[in-house]
């Protein structure tokens, strides 16, 4: 079943999958739009975390201009009793959906 995420401060850190929650980890795509209506775009980082506090980065301060969306689609599956799925978010007045499948 997807999940449906709307983030619309910054810096947001928002946790998508929680580690041991009752989300799988078995991912086969995400999509990040940015549907802010400021020009400056939002800059992205998507990680998982394990319990100790280590990162592991899909994807780093990547920016999402005003309008577009970045679809990942690769690599993305992993042991939610293992790792949390992370994403933290910034930019001016930032307006994000997120689409995990």
């Amino acid at each position: 079943m997807a999940q449906y995420t709307n983030i619309t401060t910054s810096p947001a850190t928002t946790t998508l999958i929680t580690r041991g929650g009752s989300a799988a980890g078995n991912i086969t795509r995400i999509t990040i739009a940015n549907f802010s209506d400021n020009a400056d775009g939002a800059t992205v980082n998507l990680f998982l975390q394990n319990a100790a506090a280590a990162d592991f980065y899909f994807i780093k301060n990547v920016n999402i201009p005003k309008g577009a969306t970045l679809v990942l689609e690769d690599n993305l599956s992993f042991d939610s009793k293992i790792f949390s799925l992370i994403m933290l978010s910034t930019g001016t007045t930032p307006a994000l959906t997120v689409i995990i499948k």
